[in-house]
């Protein structure tokens, strides 16, 4: 279609044409077989129920679905013919109106469809579908004329999903073999030492915070984890809302070769050999994408990953949010913690529609930089946000008891090593604390073997190594949910 065609297309024109269509093909026979489908088919009914355009069908046709809808609204299941008939006794006051309603109903119910159901229903899906994508297009005007592009999405979204099947549950009886799966989750392992405490990994949408102190190695656990993922062939999609794409590239090439980032440009070959070697892993693909702090909300965010699969064809397995605390959440409310406990629930819910996990991060306070053990207490800004996750994971990098030969503590980062906290855990247990090897400087992060040696020699003051507390801390349980709803409360 040239450009002069597509400049001369009017909306109503077509919207006109459209429905002398409709006139044509929804004549008295066809609304009556549809309806007849339409009570007989449960799936059918809850397909269209909501996108019915009542006008393309005559009076009484028309009086007809309206009490069939509202019997649905009122009783949430779908009305036999006799049920039908009970109700319209029921509401229609007009006794000549009521005995035609009645007539109707008898007639529906023992007319003989000779034409196939399904190209009765498929002429209905298209025509409301049709005139679904119509409303969406008269609101995507509006929005253009208020330059809400943002909000553009969300209808053109919702009538492209229009007549679609609905979520209908599971049900516990019928449903239940399913529901015995040992892998009823589906998971995706993160990293050794983790997926054993969270019943293998993480699923279809759950949301997973990572708590660090600033410089505590947040966004290098977040790319160490998105490297395993990439290892057993998922389709990564790692968003950066501080550093650019090429930066963030850089760090998975020193996560995959184990090079320090300041030395990549020495080995180029060896890093193009590495990634086709991880690439060639079936389904295996990475996508970064950066947006400015502050800028990026929810539904952007929502729409940006629908618009992959649409263009691209790329639909993420798993999603790494680097870092949640720094996206747009000036829409929610006025006061910042609770724009931030709102932004995280919307997060979660984004990560259930889309079917993915979701791994994010959080920053603690300023205090907890020099902590051995991050613990929910050193939460910066809002607590209620992490009642949202589902795990929530805290990376400690500060001081240890032992000091160096200038009588100074040393710390984990000094060491390369963290402690990460299970601090809420709703796939296992929680409230204990595993040591892991964390070299920023070369993105690798994985779990201490119990025979490593804990601090390098010239660090450990009279070379006392056995002094060195191994942390697999499984005692120090505490009730974090308690801890949570008391600290919530004070905020409130």
């Amino acid at each position: 279609m040239s450009n002069t065609d597509i400049h001369s297309i009017d909306l109503n024109n077509l919207v006109t044409l459209d429905e002398n269509r409709v006139k044509e093909i929804f004549d008295h026979d066809y609304q009556n077989k549809f309806i007849k489908v339409f009570l007989t088919d449960v799936d059918f009914f809850s397909n269209v129920f909501d996108i019915i355009v009542l006008k393309y069908f005559d009076d009484y046709q028309k009086l007809l679905l309206d009490a069939i809808l509202k019997f649905y609204a009122k009783n949430h299941a779908v009305p036999d013919f006799e049920d039908l008939k009970r109700y319209i006794r029921t509401i229609e006051k007009n006794d000549l109106r009521k005995d035609q309603l009645i007539g109707l109903i008898d007639r529906i119910k023992n007319d003989t469809i000779v034409k196939s159901e399904k190209d009765i229903k498929d002429t209905a899906l298209i025509f409301f579908k049709k005139r679904a994508l119509a409303n969406a297009l008269y609101e995507m005007a509006s929005l253009w004329d208020k330059d809400n592009f943002e909000g553009m999405a969300a209808p053109l979204t919702n009538a492209l999903k229009a007549g679609e099947k609905k979520q209908s549950g599971l049900d516990y009886e019928k449903d239940i073999d399913s529901t015995l799966d040992d892998d009823i989750r589906n998971v995706i392992k993160i990293m050794e030492g983790i997926d054993e405490e969270i019943d293998g990994g993480v699923a279809a949408g759950e949301f997973v915070v990572i708590l660090a102190p600033t410089g505590g190695g947040k966004s290098m656990v977040l790319v160490a984890m998105a490297a395993n993922a990439l290892t057993q062939g998922k389709k990564v999609l790692y968003i950066s809302l501080e550093l650019g794409k090429k930066y963030i590239a850089k760090r998975f090439h020193a996560c995959f070769n184990k090079i320090n980032l300041k030395e990549l440009k020495y080995f180029p070959d060896a890093i193009k050999e590495k990634t086709k070697e991880i690439f060639s892993i079936p389904n295996s693909k990475l996508k970064i994408e950066y947006f400015p702090t502050r800028r990026l909300t929810v539904p952007k965010l929502k729409s940006y990953i629908e618009s992959l699969e649409r263009t691209e064809g790329f639909k993420p397995d798993i999603l790494f949010l680097d870092y949640a605390d720094i996206m747009n959440a000036s829409g929610y409310d006025k006061e910042h913690r609770l724009a931030l406990q709102i932004l995280y629930q919307d997060l979660r819910g984004m990560s259930g529609e889309l079917g993915i996990p979701c791994i994010s991060a959080s920053q603690t306070n300023r205090s907890s930089a020099k902590l051995e053990r991050i613990t929910i207490e050193n939460v910066a800004e809002s607590w209620a946000k992490l009642a949202e996750a589902d795990l929530v994971l805290g990376i400690g990098r500060g001081e240890t008891a032992e000091k160096d030969q200038y009588n100074q503590p040393i710390t984990l980062k000094q060491l390369n090593k963290a402690t990460v906290g299970f601090l809420k855990n709703r796939m296992g247990s929680d409230g204990f604390y595993k040591m892991f090897n964390l070299n920023t400087a070369n993105v690798s992060m994985d779990i201490e073997k119990k025979d490593q040696v804990s601090i390098p020699n010239n660090l450990v003051k009279n070379n006392e190594k056995n002094n060195i507390k191994n942390f697999t801390d499984r005692d120090s349980k505490e009730s974090i949910n308690e801890i949570l709803a008391k600290q919530i409360q004070k905020q409130l």
